[in-house]
C-alpha cells in the first residue's frame, strides 16, 4: 500500500524517515485509503515496551491535543490521577493498554496524533509555549476537566469577567438579554447531556433498591401495603396474620416503614425519586389528563411497577375518570356549580365557566375536555351544553338554534343524533304537549310559546275561534282561511265543519251551535259500530284488547253508538265507579268529531287482572254510574254461553235472542254481523251445534 501511495515500487521499512509523507504527489488520504490504513495497523502486535509520552512532556499540552472523545476520556482520567504539570516518568504503550477501555484504536489515535503534532513546528512552538504566571494555575485546572466541565467552567469565566453577576443563575438570566448569545454558553447548550454524565438508572430502581435492603417483614409490608394501589392492597389484618403480629402493629410499622422512605428520598442517594416525584408534580400540577403522565410513572423492564407509590408521594393524587386530580381538591370540584350556571336551554356560559375552573386551579388547555368527560356536558353547535337535564330543555334548545318551528319528527332526529338519547315521536309529543314553554303552531309543527306564534288549538278549536271573531263564515272562506294561517288541508277544515257537534252548516255557511239548541245523535247503528254491545236504555257493554296504550293508561274513543246508548249529551263529563270504587271517566267535548271518550282504563284492567293480549269487557251503567270490568284470556275458555257473556255483557241465558239485541239486528244476522265489525273474537265463541 505504501509502496503504491510512493509509486516506489523498491520501497523497504528503512526509507521511512521523517520526511517521507514530503515525497508523497498527494499528502492528504482519501477516506478510504485512510480506513485501508487503520485496518492494516490494527493487526500489527502493540509494541508494548516502547515509550508513547516521554519524560518531561508537558500534560497541558497533551490536553490540548485534537484527539477522539474515547482517547480524551481516556487521557483526562491520565490528567487527573497525575495532577498538572509535566510527566515525571515515561508512559509506555503497555501503561496505555491498561487504561481502562483503551484498545488498540485509543492507542493508533494517541501516537498518530503526537507525532504530527511533534512533527508540526508550528504547533510545537505553541504547545509548549510557558504559561502566563497568573493564570497557570486556572489552565491546569481546565486540563483535568471534561468536556462539560470546560464549557461550565469557561461559562462562570465569561460571566464574572464580563457581568456583574455572582451566581450561575443571575449568569443565565443576562444570557436572555445578548444577542448573540456569547460562544462559551452556544457550546455548552450544543454540549450532548450524556457527556456531561452517565444515564442513572431509573427512579423504581433506586426504590427497589432501598426495598431490597429493608428486612423480611417490613419489604413484605412495603410490597403488600405501601407499594400497591387502592384496591390491590393487603389489608392491615391480612398482613398480621401473615406475620403473626397484630393489625395495630402492622399500622405502626407501614408508618415507620413511610416516614423511613421519606427520609431516603430526601438524601443524596434518593435524589433521582424526588427528581422524578418534582417532574410529575409539575406535570400534573393540580388536576390533568391521565394520559401524558402514563409514560412518566410506566416501569422500566423488569422492574416492579409501583406508579400508585409514586402519585401518592408526588400528590397524594388519585386516579378517576382517567384524570390524575390532587386527592385536596376533591372537594372544591366545582363542576356542579357551573352545572347549576345553566340557563333556560341548558347552555353554560364557557367564559364563565372557565374562569371558575382557573380558579380552581385547572389549565385552559384541560377545561373542555374536563367537563365532557362524565358526558354530563356536551358541545352543541359549538356551545358548551348540559346533557343531563330534562328532554323539554333540550328541545327548547334544538328549537331555539332552529329559529323556526319544526316536527316531532325532525327533533327527535336532532335529539338522537346530537344528545344521543333515542326518544320515540310520541314521548316528544306528550313533551311539546305538557309544557308551557311549547306552543303549537301548525297541524305538525311547534315553536317557543316565547316567539308569539298564534296558537293551533287543533282544527275545530281554530275554527271556534274563527267563529267566535268573525260570527257565520262561508265553509269555503273558513277552509281557506285554515290553509293560509295553519297549512291544513281544505277537506279536512270542510269535513270538521259539516261533522263536528259544535258546529252547524246551513246554506254553505258554518255557524257556532247555540246552547239552546240539543246534539242529536244521527246515523247512529249499533250493527256497524265495533266492540259495542246495546244492553239496554242507559247500559251498554264494550270489548277491547288489551295493547299497550291500555296499559300505560292512554284513552280510548268510545264512539257516537255508545253515547247515544248512554244519553251522553255535548259537554258532559261523567264519571263512573267500579266495584273497588275505581273511578272511570267519560266525556263528550262539542268539539271532539269521533264524538264521546273515555279516560285511562289501566288501573281497571290491573284489578282485573289482565295482560297484554286478553280480551278486556266494560259494561256501563247510566242509571248506577257503574262500571263492571272482566278480563279473558281465550285459550282458557270452551266456545259457548258462558264466554259470549264474559266478552259482551249480555245475559248468557239469554242466547241467540239476547246477542241479537245488543247487536240491534236480527239473529240470522248474528255472526256475519260479528265478522263485518270485526268482533271475531265474539263470533268464535259462539256455541257450535
Amino acid at each position: 500500500m505504501l509502496k503504491d501511495l510512493a509509486g516506489d515500487p523498491d520501497l523497504t521499512v528503512g526509507d521511512l524517515h521523517r520526511g517521507f509523507w514530503d515525497l508523497l504527489p498527494q499528502r492528504t488520504l482519501a477516506q478510504k485509503v485512510r480506513q485501508a490504513v487503520g485496518r492494516e495497523l490494527g493487526r500489527l502486535d502493540p509494541p508494548v515496551g516502547m515509550v508513547a509520552l516521554p519524560v518531561g512532556v508537558p500534560l497541558a499540552w497533551v490536553a490540548e491535543l485534537p484527539l477522539r472523545t474515547r482517547t480524551y476520556n481516556a487521557v483526562a482520567r491520565l490528567l487527573g490521577d497525575r495532577g498538572g504539570g509535566r510527566l515525571t516518568e515515561a508512559l509506555s504503550i503497555e501503561d496505555v493498554m491498561a487504561w481502562p477501555h483503551a484498545g488498540v484504536g485509543t492507542l493508533l489515535d494517541l501516537l498518530c496524533v503526537l507525532e504530527s503534532a511533534e512533527l508540526d513546528d508550528r504547533r510545537r512552538l505553541t504547545v509548549f509555549r510557558e504559561p502566563l504566571a497568573a493564570d497557570a494555575g486556572a489552565r491546569q485546572r481546565r486540563t483535568w476537566m471534561t468536556p462539560g466541565q470546560r464549557c461550565l467552567y469557561d461559562l462562570a469565566s465569561w460571566a464574572l469577567s464580563e457581568t456583574d453577576a455572582v451566581t450561575l443563575g443571575e449568569a443565565l438570566s443576562r444570557l436572555g438579554d445578548m444577542e448573540p448569545a456569547p460562544s462559551e454558553w452556544v457550546n455548552l447548550t450544543e454540549l450532548p447531556l450524556r457527556d456531561l454524565t452517565d444515564l442513572p438508572p431509573h427512579p423504581y430502581d433506586y426504590l427497589e433498591s432501598w426495598a431490597s435492603r429493608l428486612p423480611d417483614r417490613e419489604r413484605l409490608i412495603f410490597e403488600r401495603r405501601l407499594a400497591l394501589p387502592r384496591g390491590k392492597k393487603a389489608t392491615l389484618q391480612e398482613l398480621g396474620d401473615e406475620l403473626g403480629i397484630t393489625r395495630e402493629r402492622v399500622r405502626q410499622l407501614k408508618k415507620i416503614l413511610f416516614e423511613a422512605l421519606l427520609e431516603f428520598i430526601a438524601s443524596d442517594a434518593g435524589r433521582p425519586i424526588s427528581w422524578r416525584l418534582d417532574t410529575i408534580r409539575r406535570m400534573i400540577g393540580f388536576i390533568a389528563p391521565a394520559g401524558p403522565a402514563e409514560k412518566l410513572l410506566a416501569p422500566p423492564e423488569g422492574c416492579r411497577d409501583y406508579s400508585a407509590l409514586f402519585l401518592r408521594l408526588a400528590g397524594p393524587y388519585s386516579c378517576t375518570d382517567g384524570w390524575l386530580i390532587l386527592e385536596s381538591a376533591f372537594a372544591a370540584d366545582p363542576t356542579s356549580s357551573i352545572l347549576d350556571m345553566a340557563d333556560e336551554f341548558g347552555r353554560i356560559d364557557m367564559t364563565a365557566a372557565s374562569e371558575i375552573l382557573v380558579q380552581w386551579g385547572l389549565e385552559d388547555q384541560f377545561h373542555l375536555a374536563w367537563l365532557t368527560r362524565r358526558d354530563e356536558v356536551i358541545i352543541f353547535k359549538n356551545q358548551l351544553v348540559r346533557k343531563q337535564g330534562p328532554l323539554a330543555e333540550k328541545l327548547a334548545l334544538v328549537l331555539d338554534d332552529l329559529a323556526n318551528p319544526s316536527t316531532a319528527e325532525t327533533l327527535s332526529t336532532i335529539i338522537r343524533d346530537e344528545f344521543r338519547f333515542d326518544r320515540s315521536v310520541d314521548t316528544i309529543k306528550n313533551v311539546l304537549s305538557s309544557e308551557d314553554q311549547f306552543v303549537r303552531v301548525t297541524r305538525t309543527a311547534w315553536a317557543l310559546t316565547s316567539w308569539g306564534l298564534p296558537e293551533y288549538k287543533g282544527i275545530a278549536a281554530l275554527i271556534s275561534d274563527l267563529l267566535e271573531e268573525f260570527g257565520p263564515m262561508p265553509v269555503e272562506g273558513v277552509s281557506e282561511r285554515m290553509e293560509v294561517d295553519f297549512e291544513i288541508n281544505r277537506n279536512s277544515t270542510s269535513r270538521y265543519c259539516y261533522q263536528t257537534p259544535a258546529f252547524i252548516v246551513e246554506d254553505g255557511w258554518v255557524r257556532l251551535r247555540r246552547e239552546d239548541e240539543a246534539y242529536v245523535y244521527e246515523d247512529v247503528s249499533v250493527r256497524k259500530a265495533p266492540g259495542v254491545f246495546a244492553l239496554g236504555e242507559g247500559r251498554v257493554g264494550l270489548l277491547f284488547r288489551v295493547d299497550q296504550d291500555v296499559m300505560r293508561g292512554s284513552g280510548r274513543q268510545l264512539g257516537k253508538a255508545a253515547g247515544a246508548i248512554l244519553g251522553l249529551a255535548l259537554n258532559d263529563r261523567l264519571v263512573f265507579t267500579d266495584p273497588n270504587g275505581l273511578p272511570l271517566r267519560v266525556a263528550f267535548p262539542d268539539n271532539s268529531l269521533p264524538g264521546p271518550s273515555m279516560g285511562s282504563m289501566r288501573v281497571h284492567a290491573e284489578a282485573a287482572g289482565a295482560t297484554s293480549g286478553d280480551c278486556l269487557n266494560l259494561v256501563l251503567d247510566r242509571a248506577r254510574m257503574s262500571v263492571e270490568v272482566t278480563a279473558t284470556r281465550l285459550e282458557d275458555h270452551e266456545p259457548g254461553w258462558p264466554l259470549v257473556a264474559r266478552l259482551t255483557g249480555v245475559d248468557p241465558d239469554a242466547g241467540l235472542a239476547g246477542l241479537a239485541a245488543a247487536l240491534q239486528c236480527d239473529p240470522t244476522e248474528v255472526e256475519s254481523a260479528l265478522h263485518d265489525r270485526g268482533d271475531n273474537a265474539v263470533a268464535d265463541a259462539l256455541p257450535r251445534n
